[in-house]
């Protein structure tokens, strides 16, 4: 009855032993996962996107004249329209261009950048042009083929 008892307490031993074992492991991973996944955040200090780096022409733009583009110039096959009349432009911090119609529909472009003012998007084969005019209004020129149109917009937001 002695060894009985012995090795019965000494498997009780082990057993809370593995227990305690498989809390460490569990704690562990719960740290690492939460360790990798803020680490970066901590180490730029950039917690909310607030210091990433911008574009040039990064924000948001009402469209105040020339809104209606034909959606051969954009590439929009699906609209049986020959125009669309957007209300908004926006420049994305991923050099994303993106028009809003006034329907609330957005169409994105991913854009290259070629020099501080000239953009290219290789899908569509579109080149976008942008400058700021002395009354603080800029123009996006938009072109493909041998279509070309200019867009005059207000910045609302950066």
């Amino acid at each position: 009855s002695f060894f009985l008892k012995s090795d019965h307490s000494v498997t009780k031993k082990t057993e809370s032993f593995e227990f305690k074992n498989k809390s460490y492991v569990k704690f562990a991973l719960i740290f690492f996962i939460f360790f990798e996944s803020t680490f970066l955040a901590f180490s730029t200090s950039n917690f909310n996107d607030d210091n990433a780096l911008r574009p040039k022409f990064h924000g948001s733009y009402q469209l105040i004249s020339n809104s209606k583009i034909t959606h051969e110039l954009l590439g929009i096959t699906k609209n049986t329209r020959s125009e669309i009349k957007f209300t908004k432009l926006f420049f994305h911090r991923k050099n994303y261009l993106i028009f809003k119609d006034i329907n609330g529909v957005f169409y994105s472009y991913k854009l290259r950048s070629f020099s501080e003012n000239s953009y290219y998007n290789p899908e569509n084969k579109l080149n976008i042009n942008i400058c700021k005019t002395k009354e603080n209004k800029y123009l996006f020129n938009l072109q493909k083929d041998s279509l070309s149109e200019t867009i005059v917009a207000l910045k609302i937001q950066d």
